[in-house]
């Protein structure tokens, strides 16, 4: 086996050396983050999405099969956008208001939930020089205003690493759903835009989208995106600078 990612609550390896078979993941701690996963790939597979099939598990670590030729750069590709979209959109139509998944059977309103994340991580970030900004932008969020909230299967992790290439370089299929929720699309919009895609490719990624079903409003997205930028600065805050700096660079930028 090679160790092939060190992930914030996994490890990746790959079996089979040169031509691949698989890819064990091990938990380092996160048990539920490991329950969520298997049970986004079941409903997955169980719908024909192309995301890995899982081939055996235990406590703390599950065998997947290799899919494509690999994950994706880590980078955007402008050749991505069409399939990027068709696999995005695609994810998008599963209603997951009965999976086993987070958010699904969430006894507090969406809009109550996000909130109370957002301010325990508001309070993390007191008495650092970020936090004057952040509160400017958290009091800006009217979540009732943006209710009710679809239950569709969303990622919330689209960055490029976890899209898996084909032999032609194009996406084929998604990989690493451990933060998968049964929610609103918009959290992953949010995602792409400050996290994948570069600003050039945002509109004519929501064009492709827009083929297969509607794309969230821009007041939906954006208030998304604040709400990314504020958890992403709390959680990277002391633990990773160029992540607390692009968060601080997308509240900076945002007009709420």
């Amino acid at each position: 086996m090679t160790r092939v990612d060190w992930g914030l609550s996994a490890d990746l390896w790959r079996v089979g050396g040169e031509s691949p078979i698989g890819v064990i993941k091990q938990n380092r701690g996160f048990a539920s983050l490991v329950t969520n996963e298997l049970a986004a790939l079941q409903m997955l597979h169980e719908r024909g999405f192309p995301a890995p099939r899982v081939l055996g598990q235990t406590e703390s670590a599950f065998a997947m099969e290799w899919m494509g030729a690999g994950e994706g750069p880590a980078e955007f590709s402008e050749p991505w956008l069409e399939p990027m979209a068709d696999l995005v959109a695609t994810l998008h139509s599963i209603d997951a208001q009965h999976a086993p998944l987070k958010l699904a059977g969430d006894p507090l309103p969406l809009a109550e939930r996000l909130d109370k994340i957002a301010t325990k991580a508001l309070k993390k970030l007191d008495g650092t020089p970020h936090f004057d900004l952040a509160q400017s932008r958290l009091e800006t969020l009217r979540w009732d205003e943006l209710a009710p909230f679809p239950k569709q299967m969303t990622h919330r992790d689209l960055r490029a690493p976890n899209f898996v290439l084909g032999t032609d370089g194009l996406p084929i299929g998604l990989l690493d759903f451990e933060h998968a929720a049964a929610t609103d699309p918009a959290w992953d919009f949010a995602k792409l835009m400050d996290w994948t895609l570069p600003a050039s490719s945002v509109e004519p990624f929501l064009a492709c989208y827009a083929r297969h079903r509607a794309a969230p409003n821009t007041q939906r997205i954006n208030a998304f995106r604040c709400f990314e930028a504020i958890t992403q600065l709390s959680y990277f805050h002391d633990r990773n600078a160029a992540y607390r700096d692009h968060a601080v660079e997308i509240l900076e930028s945002m007009s709420m």
